[in-house]
C-alpha cells in the first residue's frame, strides 16, 4: 500500500515483504490515518515494467520498482521504506 500525505507528499510503501517488527506496523498504522491512499493502477505497473525492460532496475528489484512506480504516479515528493 501506498499512503501520500497533504502537504508536502511523502509516501510509504508496504509490499510483499516479511512481516515488520509490531513497532514499525504499528507507526505505520498511525501515519495511514493521516494520508491518502494509492493503490496499485495500469500506470504505477506500466511505469514498473518500463523501469524493469530498461534495466533501471533487475528483476530482483521488481518490488522496488513498483514502490518508485507508485511514488511517481502518486506525485509523491518523496519516498521513504
Amino acid at each position: 500500500r501506498l499512503a501520500t500525505g497533504s502537504k508536502s507528499k511523502s509516501c510509504t510503501s508496504h509490499l510483499n515483504s516479511a512481516p515488520s517488527p509490531e513497532n514499525v506496523r504499528k507507526l505505520f498504522d498511525e501515519m495511514t490515518t493521516m494520508a491518502d491512499m494509492a493503490h496499485v493502477d495500469s500506470a504505477a505497473l506500466a511505469l514498473q515494467e518500463s523501469y524493469l525492460r530498461e534495466g533501471i532496475v533487475t528483476a530482483n528489484s521488481s518490488d522496488d520498482a513498483l514502490h518508485v512506480a507508485l511514488a511517481t504516479t502518486a506525485k509523491c515528493d518523496l519516498i521513504v521504506s
